[in-house]
C-alpha cells in the first residue's frame, strides 16, 4: 500500500493536482498512521535493552566479522544484483524517454510493478522452500539478469528518438511498444523481487540471534550499497551506448560479478549455501 500511495498514486495525481498538493496528501497519509503506531500493543516480554554502544553496535559487528565466510558473504551481497540495480536505476528515465506520461506511469506502470513485486516475493518464498536456497539464488540470479533484456526489446520497438525533450514532435507510442514495456516491467519487477526474497533469506540465516538487529542492519546496508552504487554510472552508460545496448550490458556483462561471488558461497549445483556457523 505504501508503494502504491507514494508511487502509483503520487505520479498519477501529479498530472491532475500538481506536485504541491500531491506531496501534501502523501504527507497527510503519514500523519494518519501515527495513531495506529500509538495504539499498537507492547510486547508481553520486552527484550532486555542494551545499555552501552559497545553492546549495541561494536560487539555485533565484531561477532559477524569473526565468521570464516564474512567477507565472501559481504562481497556477494554487494555484487549479486549489480546488473539489475543498474538497469532499475534507468527504468523511469527510460519510460519517460519512451514518451510515457505521468498519468500512465502511475496508473498502469507503477501499479503493474507493485503487483509484480508482491507476486515475486510470494513465488520467491515458494522456490526457496522447494529447491533450496543455493539453487534458488542461481536460478533467480540468471532470471533477474535475463529479465532486463525485455527492456532492450521495448527500446528497439520504438520507431522514434528516445528523448523526453522530443516527445512533443514524436509519433504516439504504438501498441507493440506499449505491450513490450508492460511485459518488461511485470517480468523484471517480479524477477527482482524473487531474487531479493532469496537474498533476504540468506541475510536472516547468517545473523547471530543475540545481535540479529545490528547484524541485519549491517548486511542490509551492504545490500543497499550495491543498489545505490550501481546506479552511479548508469546515466553515462545510456548516453554512451543508447538504451537497447545499455540494457543488454546490464543483463550480461554486469551480471557476471554477482554470479562469480555466488560461486564462492554456493557452488553451482549445490542445493544450499555453504555458510559457516556463527562465531
Amino acid at each position: 500500500m505504501g508503494f502504491l500511495l507514494a508511487g502509483a498514486f503520487a505520479v498519477s495525481a501529479s498530472s491532475v493536482l500538481g506536485w504541491p498538493l500531491t506531496f501534501a496528501l502523501v504527507a497527510a497519509a503519514f500523519v494518519l498512521c501515527v495513531p495506529l503506531v500509538l495504539a499498537s500493543p507492547e510486547p508481553e516480554r520486552p527484550p532486555v535493552p542494551v545499555v552501552t554502544l559497545r553492546e549495541a553496535v561494536i560487539e555485533p559487528f565484531k561477532t559477524y566479522f569473526r565468521r570464516e565466510d564474512a567477507w565472501r558473504l559481504a562481497l556477494f551481497l554487494v555484487l549479486y544484483k549489480v546488473g539489475d540495480n543498474m538497469a532499475a536505476t534507468m527504468v523511469n528515465p527510460f519510460l519517460k524517454d519512451l514518451c510515457f506520461g505521468n498519468l500512465e506511469l502511475g496508473a498502469s506502470v507503477k501499479t503493474i510493478g507493485v503487483i509484480a513485486t508482491i507476486a515475486g516475493g510470494l513465488l520467491g518464498s515458494v522456490l526457496v522452500s522447494k529447491v533450496g536456497l543455493g539453487r534458488s539464488l542461481w536460478i533467480l540470479g540468471v532470471t533477474q539478469a535475463a529479465a532486463n533484456l525485455l527492456y532492450a526489446v521495448a527500446a528497439s520497438s520504438r520507431q522514434a528518438p528516445l528523448d523526453v525533450a522530443l516527445c512533443g514532435s514524436s509519433p504516439p507510442i504504438d501498441l507493440a511498444t506499449h505491450v513490450w514495456a508492460y511485459v518488461a516491467i511485470a517480468v523484471e519487477y517480479g524477477a527482482r523481487s524473487m531474487a531479493a526474497t532469496a537474498q533476504g533469506v540468506l541475510l536472516l540465516r547468517v545473523c547471530d540471534r543475540k545481535s540479529a538487529m545490528t547484524q541485519f542492519a549491517l548486511l542490509s546496508s551492504l545490500f543497499a550499497l550495491g543498489r545505490y552504487g550501481a546506479g552511479l554510472p548508469s546515466g553515462g552508460l545510456v548516453t554512451l551506448l543508447g538504451y537497447p545496448w545499455f540494457f543488454v550490458v546490464c543483463s550480461t556483462v554486469m551480471a557476471v560479478p554477482g554470479l562469480v561471488a555466488l560461486q564462492r558461497i554456493s557452488p553451482f549445483g549445490d542445493k544450499d549455501v555453504r555458510s559457516a556457523p556463527a562465531a
